[in-house]
Parts: C-alpha cells; sequence; structure tokens
C-alpha cells in the first residue's frame, strides 16, 4: 500500500470515527437532559396540583357556614332540606368552577371519619354511612387545623386519587369537619405522560437537527482535510523520487505527513465537542433554576409558596429534633378581602394580594415570607428576640400607612391582622405548635381590628367622632 492510500484510508476512518462519537454524545446529551427534565416537569407538576388542590379547599372551607354544616343529618340528605342544599350547592358551585374530580364534606360520627355531603354522588343516604380513608393531610386538618395535601395517592371504591383537606370552624372557632378536594391519580399520569411523549418528540426533532449539524461541520472539517490531503500528496510524490537517495528520511517526513493529516480533526473535534457540550450544561442549569423558581414560587406574588413553606417546616422540626432550632412565626392576615372581592371585584383583590407582598417584603426577608392561603401570608424568622419581632411589626405598620398614602387604582386601604410566637425548646416538640399560638395571636389581633371598625362605625352613625 502507498503513503497515498495510506493517507486516504485513514482520512476516511477519522471521518467515520467523528461523525459517530459526535453522535453518540449528542445522544447521551440528549437522553440525559430528557431525564432530568421529564422528572423536573413531573415533580413541579405535582407540587402545583398540591397548592391549587390546597387553595380550593380553603377557599370552599371559608365559605361553607360552620354551623349549618354541624347541624346536617342523615334525615336533611333523605329530605333535602335547606341546611343540606346550601352546603351541596357552595360544594357544587366549586366543582364546576375548578373542574375538580371530587368535592365533599367529612365530620366525625361516633369516631368515623364519614362522608356528609358530596355533589358527585346520587345515593347521599348511602353515602353517609361510608367512612373515608384515613390519611395523614386529614389527621392534619382535623385535629390540627392545618390545611394538609397527600403526597402520595390514596385508593377507594371510586378509583385513585391525590387528595387535600382544610379545615370547617363554627362561629366560636371549633373544627365541626373538614372540606375534602380530589384530584384524579389516572388524570396526574395522563398529563404526565403526554409531557413524556411531547418531550420525547421534540427530543428527536432535536436530534435529527443536531445530526444535521454534525453532518455539516463533518462536510466543512472535509474540505479542510482534503487541501491538507492534497497538499500531503503532492510532499509524498517529491519524497517517493528520493527514495533512493534518502530512504530513512522519506519514511520519516512520510510519517509526519501521515500524523499531519489526520491531526487537524482530532484538535478540532475536540474543541468543538468541548464547546457544545459546555454549552448544554449551561442551558440546563438555567433550565433547572428556572423550573426551581416556578415550583417554589407564589405566581401571584413573588414570595415562597406553600411547597416551599411545607420544606421550610420539615427542615426546622429536623432541627426541632437534633436541638438546634430557633426561629419565631409571623402570621399575616389581609383585613376585608373576602368583601373587596365582593364589592370591588376580585381583580381589585389580586392587586391588593400583590401590594401586601409588596409591602410585607420591604420588612421581611423575602426568603422568610411565604403565601399560604388565599389572604394569609407567614413569615419565619431566625430569632427569638421578642423586641426584635415587634420592632419588625412596628416597622410593617409605618411602611402600611406610608403605602395608604401612595395613588393606587384602588381606594380600599390596605392592612393586617398580625399574630406571632417564639419558639420555646423546652415545651415546643413540633412546628405546629408555634404556628398554633401565632395564629391564635391573630386571630385574637383580627378580632380587636373589627371590634374597633364597629364602634366607629356606630359613632358615625351617631354623629360622634373620635
Amino acid at each position: 500500500m502507498t503513503i497515498t492510500e495510506n493517507r486516504k484510508k485513514k482520512f476516511t476512518l477519522t471521518s467515520r470515527w467523528f461523525i459517530i462519537i459526535v453522535c453518540t454524545l449528542l445522544l447521551g446529551a440528549n437522553v440525559g437532559l430528557g431525564v432530568i427534565i421529564m422528572q423536573t416537569t413531573q415533580e413541579s407538576m405535582l407540587s402545583q396540583m398540591h397548592v391549587r388542590m390546597i387553595d380550593i379547599a380553603e377557599v370552599a372551607a371559608a365559605s361553607v357556614d360552620g354551623n349549618v354544616f354541624d347541624s346536617i343529618t342523615e334525615e336533611d340528605f333523605l329530605n333535602n332540606s335547606e341546611n343540606y342544599t346550601s352546603v351541596n350547592n357552595c360544594l357544587s358551585n366549586y366543582q364546576t368552577i375548578n373542574e375538580v374530580v371530587y368535592i365533599y364534606a367529612i365530620r366525625e360520627i361516633g369516631g368515623d371519619y364519614i362522608f356528609v355531603v358530596d355533589p358527585d354522588t346520587e345515593s347521599q343516604s348511602e353515602l353517609f354511612h361510608e367512612e373515608v380513608v384515613y390519611t395523614d393531610a386529614l389527621h392534619n386538618a382535623y385535629e390540627d387545623g392545618m390545611p394538609s395535601v397527600d403526597k402520595e395517592a390514596s385508593e377507594d371504591r371510586w378509583g385513585r386519587f391525590y387528595s387535600a383537606f382544610s379545615p370547617v370552624y363554627d362561629v366560636d372557632h371549633n373544627i365541626v369537619g373538614v372540606i375534602g378536594v380530589d384530584y384524579s391519580a389516572d388524570w396526574y399520569d395522563k398529563q404526565i405522560y403526554y409531557s413524556n411523549v411531547s418531550y420525547m418528540v421534540l427530543s428527536a426533532f432535536s436530534l435529527l437537527i443536531g445530526g444535521l449539524i454534525v453532518f455539516l461541520i463533518t462536510v466543512k472539517v472535509r474540505k479542510r482535510l482534503k487541501v491538507l490531503y492534497q497538499e500531503t500528496t503532492s510532499l509524498a510524490t517529491d519524497l517517493e523520487s528520493l527514495t533512493e537517495e534518502i530512504r530513512m528520511s522519506s519514511d520519516e517526513t512520510a510519517e509526519e505527513a501521515e500524523i499531519g493529516s489526520k491531526g487537524p480533526s482530532t484538535g478540532e473535534t475536540i474543541e468543538a465537542l468541548d464547546r457544545k457540550v459546555s454549552s448544554m450544561r449551561s442551558e440546563l442549569r438555567k433550565y433547572i433554576e428556572h423550573v426551581h423558581a416556578q415550583a417554589y414560587t407564589d405566581t401571584m406574588t413573588g414570595v415562597g409558596n406553600k411547597t416551599a413553606y411545607m420544606e421550610t417546616v420539615d427542615a426546622l422540626n429536623k432541627r426541632i429534633k437534633d436541638g438546634s432550632a430557633v426561629f419565631s412565626v409571623v402570621l399575616f392576615d389581609i383585613n376585608g378581602l373576602k368583601v373587596i372581592n365582593d364589592n370591588y371585584g376580585h381583580e381589585c383583590g389580586d392587586m391588593i394580594l400583590t401590594d401586601a407582598a409588596f409591602v410585607i417584603q420591604q420588612v421581611f426577608d423575602k426568603k422568610q415570607v411565604f403565601r399560604i392561603g388565599g389572604d394569609e401570608f407567614v413569615a419565619v424568622l431566625e430569632t427569638d428576640k421578642q423586641e426584635e419581632i415587634k420592632e419588625l411589626i412596628a416597622v410593617l405598620d409605618e411602611k402600611v400607612q406610608e403605602f395608604n398614602k401612595t395613588d393606587r387604582e384602588y381606594k380600599t386601604a390596605l392592612s393586617f391582622s398580625c399574630g406571632y410566637d417564639i419558639f420555646d425548646p423546652l415545651s415546643d416538640k413540633e412546628f405546629r405548635v408555634v404556628f398554633k399560638r401565632a395564629d391564635e395571636a391573630m386571630y385574637r389581633n383580627k378580632e380587636k381590628y373589627y371590634s374597633q371598625k364597629s364602634r366607629k362605625y356606630r359613632k358615625a352613625e351617631n354623629g360622634v367622632s373620635d
């Protein structure tokens, strides 16, 4: 085999290996990226579904009259009484608006948790005696008053569902039952399937485009190598004419020519692949950061959402167990948001929610603030100093007053009912204990606010000014 034929053979093998290696790398990168994106998307969809379920359950529970709900009996089912009809119609409206699979009311009777109202069930008399599948989320809602969602799907005779529960209170603020919201696990699996199929189609298209790019790069490299090949061929011809006089020199030069013919392709291939892999890593990092932000941020207000809050609670419970926890809980509830929504519309209510979050973040670190309900925010502070907390709340009051003096698209004044409490390492075994005390303090503050507002209203009617 001549030097020219040998170079041509090496040139062809180098091109083939170049294509195989690059295509393999692209395929591996697409597969790896696909696994990460599909897993992240699945977790994000589940988190968003959980947040939506809790929001629906909380709003529906707040709309139900606890005293009426507590009075419903089996006879009310059979006679379709006014009390039963009012609760049933309320739940039915939320089911129609939000397109959930099931929304229902549960009460504890005789030590068992049973269905009381379910707009989707035809045989109410049979349902009244049926026991509900008991889950941790149901326990948290009924026993602890904490709206909660099951992380795993549960199964009953209607199918597999993800469930969320929120407590219903009577006029004395006692828990008289819970509202449950179910999403079909089969529906969720189908959404994940469609998402995965969509990504695989896009991945195949991306791989096709990538293959085309590799082909074009290969063609360009081959053109460059062809020039080198022609030059080395000319050089080889000259060397062959001198073979008899300088055999060793011609052999060494030929070997150098062969090395030179394949050197550039290898170097350029490694450099191009290095740039491409770095670019893909950068894009993947940006996408993961974006998905993470979407999964842990309340889209309306920009503060942490319920998912971020629950992770913070879990972390604090672990620190409580190992004795390293130092924190306090501050609750904020917007006064009169339901009235604002009813009188001025939900668009105005949404603006107030956004402005409320803005004002809170002027005083409290954004990373410590979470929206945990329709109009309820919580700040988890890394301090056990009562004076420091009081000072922050005082500053918040000042910021609210300053904000209410600014020009806005609505005339309603912004105001909060606040409550706080500090973790006591000697008596508190769980985060929820501190949260409950802060919640009770917030409700006392809210009662005081409405009591003062009522006195001002009566004085105004009587022509008396403060």
